[in-house]
């Protein structure tokens, strides 16, 4: 019986000539960075070990955006199509009326 792609593949078998790749051990510590890094373009580490952090939100030095102090600072949700401040469009009671008109359009709904 002569073996076939499609019978050796079902075996398990190997159907290529190239040898098994080595698997490589870390051992010690690593050896440091030689690129340049992509945040602040020094050598010596990478962007995930950069001490020169910028925030997005501010774009002051120290912080990351997550822990900023102006992002706490910022003002209060309104409404995205009446302005009525301290909600959103979907806790809006003045666009109750409204949110129902989309969403009898997004369910194939027509409009009236």
């Amino acid at each position: 019986m002569q073996t076939t792609y499609a019978s050796a593949a079902r075996a398990g078998a190997s159907t290529s000539n190239a040898p098994p790749l080595a698997t490589q051990q870390m051992t010690g510590a690593q050896p440091s960075f030689a690129g340049a890094c992509f945040k602040c373009q020094l050598p010596g580490h990478r962007a995930n070990e950069c001490p020169s952090v910028k925030c997005y939100n501010c774009g002051q030095q120290g912080h990351m955006s997550l822990s900023c102090p102006a992002k706490a600072a910022k003002e209060e949700p309104s409404c995205c199509v009446c302005g009525t401040r301290g909600v959103t469009f979907r806790q809006c009671s003045k666009c109750k009326e409204f949110r129902s008109y989309l969403g009898n359009l997004n369910q194939g709904g027509k409009a009236t």
